[in-house]
């Protein structure tokens, strides 16, 4: 998976090169010279969890959640996760 750097999300300044002529096409489609090239795992599900801290170095944790995507979308949150 051939990112951007920056500014990348929903899908946008993402590009999975599945093939050697697949790399033209993403410097095409998202050309900039600042890219991260990821591993594409396969996984079961995705978690997520936030985390904050205060002014004075207090902390707290929002509930896991479970995140569903279509597209490279974030289409659906579940929370908290189930499981």
């Amino acid at each position: 998976m051939l990112k951007t750097r920056r500014f990348g999300y929903d899908g946008k300044g993402q590009f999975l090169l599945r093939t050697p002529e697949d790399i033209q096409d993403s410097w095409n489609s998202i050309g900039s010279p600042a890219l991260i090239l990821e591993s594409f795992v396969p996984f079961e599900r995705e978690l997520s969890i936030v985390a904050v801290r205060g002014r004075m170095g207090e902390t707290a944790f929002y509930p896991l959640v479970e995140n569903h995507h279509e597209g490279g979308i974030l289409r659906l949150t579940l929370a908290p996760a189930p499981d």
